[in-house]
């Protein structure tokens, strides 16, 4: 995002993430016997405070997040389609409200504990397809830790032997590799209405992905 927007406001959107995510953590043990609920607990915490405006370089900038739960069961459930449990997504404008950047992420979320290789294998595989590919992430009471869908796929779906070294708070991953672009999609967003994701291509068109 540092094509659009400058270092300080970089750092005030990824501070306010960070902080989210931090805030949601404690909440593990309280929604802990439900893995979506732990989710929408963390959506909720990030949509209320990834959000406001800074003034930089003579130009005004406006932000917010949204934080998409997948439908994950019934026919054509978008969660089987995709891999992903969530999506987060965030919108920068200018001062008049026009949109200048918009970044997407897709994650999938387990709660710590038995989890399902082989479940976790097809999954990951259908995040790393996405544009800009997906983190996994894990719940846990010590805190949310995550790694890429693509390191998840080097170890066949085994988060216990995925290294140490791989896997990554997810309240710093956000903060960092999401705004610097090395994680999620600046070309893809999800449509709630239809529970499709599109694809922007560079001449201006966009395309469902199947």
């Amino acid at each position: 995002m540092r094509d659009v927007l400058p270092p300080e406001v970089i750092e005030l959107i990824g501070s306010q993430y960070f902080n989210s995510i931090r805030e949601a953590e404690p909440g593990f043990r309280n929604y802990q016997a439900d893995e979506d609920a732990i989710t929408g607990a963390l959506g909720s915490s990030m949509d209320r405070m990834v959000k406001g405006s800074y003034g930089a370089g003579g130009s005004l900038y406006t932000w917010k997040t949204r934080t998409v739960k997948l439908r994950g069961r019934g026919p054509g459930a978008p969660e089987k389609e995709y891999g992903a449990d969530a999506i987060l997504e965030l919108e920068v404008c200018d001062g008049i409200g026009n949109t200048i950047g918009r970044k997407v992420l897709p994650f999938q979320a387990k709660k710590a504990g038995r989890i399902n290789s082989q479940s976790l294998y097809d999954q990951s595989r259908r995040l790393n397809s996405l544009p800009g590919g997906g983190l996994v992430v894990v719940f846990g009471p010590e805190g949310y830790e995550c790694t890429s869908a693509k390191e998840v796929l080097v170890v066949d779906g085994s988060w216990g032997q995925v290294q140490p070294g791989q896997r990554q708070g997810f309240a710093k991953v956000v903060q960092t590799r999401f705004l610097e672009c090395t994680v999620g999609s600046r070309s893809l967003y999800f449509d709630a209405e239809r529970e499709r994701m599109v694809m922007l291509e560079e001449d201006g068109t966009s395309r469902d992905i199947r």
